[in-house]
Order: C-alpha cells, then sequence, then structure tokens
C-alpha cells in the first residue's frame, strides 16, 4: 500500500499477490456469466458459510500462480428464477462435476443437458457444455488434470 506521483499528481495503490489474485477472478466472473466469484480459501474463511447461496465453479490456473485456485459463485445476486434453480440443481450440479472431474466425460455431458433442460439460463451449466464436447469425443489430452488454465488479466 503506497502513494505513487510526484507533487503534482498523487495517486494511492494496492500491490500484492491478493490484489493479483483478485484482478484475475473479476475476470473470471465476466467468463462464468456470474456476478460474484470467491476462491475457496475465502469461502473457508467466511464465518456465515451457511448464510450464502454457492456452489464450486472451476479448477483454474491464473497468470502469475502456479498452484490451481477453487472458485465458488455466490449465487445470491442473481435473478429470482436463477437463484432458485441453482439452489434446486445444486446437488445434481455437483454430481454432473464430480462425473467430468472423474473423466466419465460422457456421463458428465449427459448429466450437464439435463441441468441446461431444467435450468436454461445458468451460464456455467453452458460452459461445462462446451468443455465436454471435445472431451467426449476425444479423450483427455495427456497430462489432463481438469484444471483450467486462464490467461486473462
Amino acid at each position: 500500500l503506497g502513494t505513487l506521483g510526484e507533487q503534482e499528481r498523487m495517486d494511492g495503490s494496492v500491490i500484492s499477490d491478493a490484489v493479483n489474485l483478485c484482478s484475475r477472478l473479476e475476470s473470471l466472473s465476466r467468463l462464468y456469466g456470474e456476478c460474484i466469484v470467491v476462491t475457496g480459501e475465502t469461502l473457508s474463511r467466511l464465518d456465515r458459510k451457511r448464510g450464502y447461496g454457492t456452489r464450486f465453479l472451476d479448477r483454474v490456473r491464473v497468470r502469475g500462480r502456479k498452484a490451481a485456485v477453487l472458485v465458488y459463485e455466490v449465487y445470491d445476486g442473481d435473478t429470482d428464477e436463477l437463484r432458485e434453480a441453482k439452489a434446486r440443481t445444486k446437488a445434481r450440479w455437483a454430481e454432473a462435476l464430480e462425473l467430468y472431474y472423474g473423466r466419465r466425460f460422457l456421463d458428465a455431458y449427459r448429466r450437464l443437458r439435463e441441468l441446461r433442460r431444467e435450468s436454461p439460463k445458468d451460464p456455467a451449466v453452458a460452459l461445462y457444455l462446451r468443455r465436454s464436447i471435445p472431451l467426449v469425443k476425444g479423450g483427455a489430452p495427456a497430462g489432463w488434470d481438469g484444471v483450467e488454465v486462464i490467461d486473462l488479466k
């Protein structure tokens, strides 16, 4: 935390790994089409975890980080319709992702298609459907660990 500049023009700034990660998460929120995304670490530190509508979104490696970051969404800011759909399908969403990360791509794709029919406006379901298609067709490439490398600022 500091002040940058000179006498005529001064500006405050914060520089740190946490600030960089927050910037990457802000970009990821647009990628996922979600209002609020947080890391698993942040979610684990909340006092009232059960007071929020949350669900796991992804494992990502962002620019400037070697380790994967777990990303969750807080869907309380969604429309009533979408928020209710996400709450209603949360267990099936978790099952679909378990299939996906377990390399059972065809089963995951089928489960995601079911979720898409029930909640057609859910952007995360659409994202995983797009990701699943090449994996169903060609299988996972060598070294696939389910971590998405995201090179956004």
